[in-house]
């Protein structure tokens, strides 16, 4: 059973909720972030899937215009509010671009990240 704290402004009682956003900023009742890092990557997901859609109807998409399109519509994503979260979560947010880089370079998920950081000559998001 949670318990709740009432809270009053100006001898109103303010409502109570676990969730609010506020210019995409996920705030939780619990005062931690995880509630915004898996929004944005619940959101980076769906861009991610939009972009793929694309890539999908125009194979001959180069890997260089791959990774501008991730760096376009989808690393903003990742990186809302990164500057109040921190790097806490960051691990999660890298699983996303290593698999998205993997796809472009059409290797195995259990290629090395380093490999793959090398072979497209760019850095972990970290």
């Amino acid at each position: 059973m949670e318990k709740w704290i009432l809270w009053y402004f100006a001898g109103e009682m303010l409502e109570t909720v676990n969730l609010f956003k506020y210019l995409g900023f996920v705030f939780g009742s619990s005062g931690k972030f995880a509630k915004l890092i898996n929004a944005n990557l619940d959101q980076s997901n769906l861009a991610l899937f939009s972009m793929k859609t694309v890539q999908y109807q125009y194979p001959e998409i180069t890997q260089k215009t791959q990774l501008y399109l991730f760096n376009t519509l989808v690393k903003p994503v990742l990186d809302n509010s990164y500057e109040i979260w921190g790097f806490c979560e960051a691990g999660k947010i890298e699983r996303v671009h290593l698999s998205f880089l993997k796809n472009v370079l059409n290797v195995r998920k259990s290629t090395p990240f380093s490999f793959v950081y090398k072979d497209l000559n760019i850095l972990s998001l970290m």
